[in-house]
């Protein structure tokens, strides 16, 4: 793609160049948010569960969101490769520091397309 994909978090929503695709890739969204969605990217309700739950740990967590972006492997890659056709802002909730899919995603991402850049945007 001619683009580049970010990860960021809602909290700024709104100050993103107009320009940018924005996705949700949360469970939920804030009020009011405009946006695309990648639901194969929305960790699932059971693994938010036993991570609130603190049935599962940081490490478990990964682990498992590994599992479920294996699972969709040639999906995600082609949501991923339209997304990198323009700029694209993948959202969560979550500060840029602190513990979230999206990070995991980015790992996960770099290993299986080595070709499709994506970026935390501060």
């Amino acid at each position: 793609g001619e683009g580049m994909i970010y990860t960021s978090y809602y909290s700024n929503w709104r100050k993103f160049p107009k320009d940018f695709a924005l996705v949700q890739i949360s469970r939920g969204k804030p009020v009011g948010f405009i946006g695309g969605e990648c639901e194969l990217l929305f960790p699932s309700a059971a693994l938010l569960n036993a991570y609130k739950k603190k049935v599962i740990s940081e490490a478990g967590y990964r682990e498992h969101y590994f599992l479920q972006l294996d699972v969709h492997r040639e999906q995600i890659k082609l949501d991923l490769g339209f997304l990198s056709s323009r700029n694209s802002i993948l959202l969560c909730y979550e500060k840029s520091s602190n513990f979230c899919h999206r990070h995991i995603l980015r790992e996960w991402a770099a290993k299986e397309f080595p070709e499709i850049q994506i970026e935390e945007l501060r």
